[in-house]
């Protein structure tokens, strides 16, 4: 059942917050009235859209944006030991001030915190979680407590200090953990470097977060690294460096350099490549950057060269 709530000027301020697209802070603003008294929620994807989102479909995935609100701290997620997810906004006690409340079904339950290394219930901002997993500020925010005694034993510190966006320390720890079972940290640590050089002189937005980085296995992307100049389509805009971060220079420009959007409706790629519709087609990893930047419903069709007269 949605809640009235409050929203303070103080949220359009948000530093970490208005670098994410605007489906993502719609939903920041939409979880604080799904929440409960508590700030605590049910973090299954579609019973988030069916209240928050029940007549559209966000161009960015409701699991997609909840992601991205955990990599900021804006919320923290975790699962109970029957495998169902829920969330709780961080600093929903400190903004939300609650007439008769009601009591959370959920802040009791025994939830494994993403972060946390054991089940424990209701962790509140100001006071720490049991454990070594992330600890919270006296703002309320997830802090890397513990982060850097353990990653100078494994090559965090230095993976981290090199990469170029410093976001979500315990989140990017955890992340760094699961990697180093797929790459040695200095195979690592090199690709974040690269990374680092790639996106120099690139608008920080498109910039990943680390933990995302990781998760993705970026440091394998040496085949994507280009010093060619990206092409910008007639109508394609920042779309072209948005999606051309996600698949490569290289990649776009093959696909997309002789192109140009539609912006319709309904919104159209036009290719001059006959050929090149079926093998977009063919690359989920492309259709779902394209997808992700210019809406779920994009097309890419066929259109003949114009000839000049």
């Amino acid at each position: 059942m949605a809640r009235i709530r409050t929203i303070k000027p103080s949220f359009w301020t948000h530093e970490a917050l208005s670098a994410e697209p605007e489906p993502t802070v719609l939903l920041a603003i939409g979880l604080l009235t799904y929440s409960d008294d508590e700030g605590y929620f049910n973090a299954n994807s579609r019973l988030i859209q069916a209240e928050v989102s029940p007549l559209r479909e966000p161009s960015v995935s409701i699991q997609d944006s909840l992601t991205a609100l955990a990599l900021i701290d804006y919320i923290q997620l975790g699962e109970s030991a029957d495998g169902r997810r829920y969330g709780r906004i961080v600093n929903f006690a400190k903004h939300q001030r609650i007439n008769r409340p009601t009591a959370s079904k959920i802040s009791g339950m025994a939830i494994n915190w993403e972060g946390s290394l054991r089940p424990h219930g209701q962790v509140t901002p100001g006071s720490p979680q049991e454990g070594k997993g992330m600890e919270w500020n006296k703002e309320g925010n997830a802090c890397a407590a513990n982060a850097g005694e353990h990653g100078a034993e494994n090559g965090f510190e230095e993976f981290y200090a090199a990469f170029p966006k410093q976001i979500a320390k315990p989140l990017a720890l955890k992340a760094w953990e699961k990697a180093l079972s797929k790459a040695s940290p200095a195979t690592i640590i090199a690709g974040a470097r690269q990374y680092a050089e790639d996106q120099r002189n690139k608008d920080p937005k498109f910039t990943k977060h680390p933990e995302k980085w990781l998760n993705e296995e970026r440091w394998q992307d040496g085949g994507r690294r280009s010093s060619a100049a990206l092409i910008v389509p007639l109508g394609w805009g920042d779309a072209a460096t948005a999606i051309s971060a996600d698949i490569g220079v290289d990649l776009f420009n093959s696909y997309f350099g002789n192109s140009e959007i539609d912006a319709g409706p309904p919104k159209i790629i036009r290719v001059f490549n006959k050929a090149m519709p079926d093998i977009i087609e063919s690359r989920p990893d492309v259709l779902r950057a394209i997808r992700k930047h210019l809406g779920k419903e994009i097309e890419v069709v066929y259109a003949a060269p114009k000839v000049a007269a």
